[in-house]
């Protein structure tokens, strides 16, 4: 599945207690958490990745996490409690 906007909602949407749920869904986030802009060439490989992606994404799990029930927070809560350590800083 491609990263959108109505992607991110669906995976958060989908989102339940199970561990395999959590970490499916921070295993997707991860994937996507960066975005490839176009470079003039090899040497500039390492400037060609931006976290807008990433900034989008926590956006959109804020948005979720103040529309939704305390059971569906608890949720969103457990998938952001098992994504940082994957993340590089």
């Amino acid at each position: 599945m491609a990263y959108t906007d109505d992607a991110v909602k669906a995976k958060l949407s989908a989102l339940n207690e199970t561990q395999d749920s959590i970490v499916t869904v921070a295993q997707w986030v991860m994937f996507h958490r960066y975005e490839a802009l176009p470079v003039p060439g090899p040497e500039k490989f390492a400037d060609s990745w931006n976290r807008r992606h990433a900034d989008r994404t926590a956006q959109l799990w804020l948005q979720k996490l103040r529309d939704s029930g305390s059971a569906k927070r608890l949720n969103l809560i457990y998938l952001v409690n098992g994504t940082p350590p994957h993340c590089p800083l």
